[in-house]
């Protein structure tokens, strides 16, 4: 699960009391937040960090901007506390000019891309987590019907021009994906459907041997009761 956190800090002019207010803030925030999480603290922190690695090489990059000052040294601390980066200076800056090829269209491909390739390396990509119910056959028709809606979304006519071909297979696609999307609904309503019979079989059987601990897990796993992978002792408040 990913976290989101948006700040405003105090400028340099505010108090030290209330940008120790807002730093004790946020670090409590943040320690709420479960360590399996992506944590990612946005907004305003009115702060410069410089562009010396020397400070802290792990939490500030190479494209850091200006001089590093009392709310950048802030920062970094609470960065260096609560094991976070600053991640802008961890980026290449664009530069901007009146040009097309850096038109607010073509930046924002950039950036998103490069984020995208960023996560990508970093995270990297959530494996999709298999049913066992769903036969081979069911995952095949799913697949032939991804492949089927990105021909739609090529042909579409917000993404295509408006030639008559191009609407004619726009249409003819269209109604191959309604015809699929039953089928795939018809072959996963069956395959739910065995497997249940299977387990409710396998239940009889251990009902008959009197074996109690698999009918237990049988009837959880058909159920599809989830139990809490975090148990926690809660105070007489109900906190954690």
């Amino acid at each position: 699960m990913t976290c989101v956190v948006a700040v405003y800090a105090p400028t340099n002019k505010s108090s030290d009391s209330d940008k120790d207010t807002f730093y004790q803030s946020l670090s409590d925030v943040t320690n709420k937040v479960h360590s399996h999480d992506i944590l990612v603290v946005c907004g305003d922190f009115n702060a410069k960090v410089g562009c010396h690695q020397d400070n802290a090489p792990t939490v500030i990059g190479s494209h850091g901007l200006g001089e590093i000052r009392e709310n950048g040294m802030r920062l970094i601390d609470c960065c260096v506390t609560n094991d976070m980066i600053v991640g802008v200076t961890w980026l290449t800056a664009l530069s901007l000019d009146d040009s097309d090829e850096t038109s607010s269209e073509c930046l924002w491909k950039s950036v998103s891309e490069c984020l995208k390739d960023a996560a990508a390396e970093v995270l990297g990509y959530k494996k999709r987590k298999k049913e066992e119910w769903v036969s081979e056959g069911s995952w095949q028709l799913i697949q032939e019907r991804k492949n089927l809606k990105t021909l739609v979304d090529k042909y579409s006519p917000s993404h295509s021009s408006s030639h008559p071909s191009n609407r004619q297979c726009y249409d003819s696609l269209k109604q191959n994906d309604k015809f699929d999307h039953k089928q795939v609904k018809m072959s996963a309503r069956n395959d739910k459907r065995t497997y249940a019979e299977n387990i409710a079989t396998k239940a009889e059987r251990a009902l008959g041997w009197g074996d109690s601990k698999t009918i237990y897990m049988l009837t959880k796993k058909l159920s599809g009761a989830k139990t809490n992978p975090y148990p926690f002792v809660e105070d007489i408040s109900g906190s954690p």
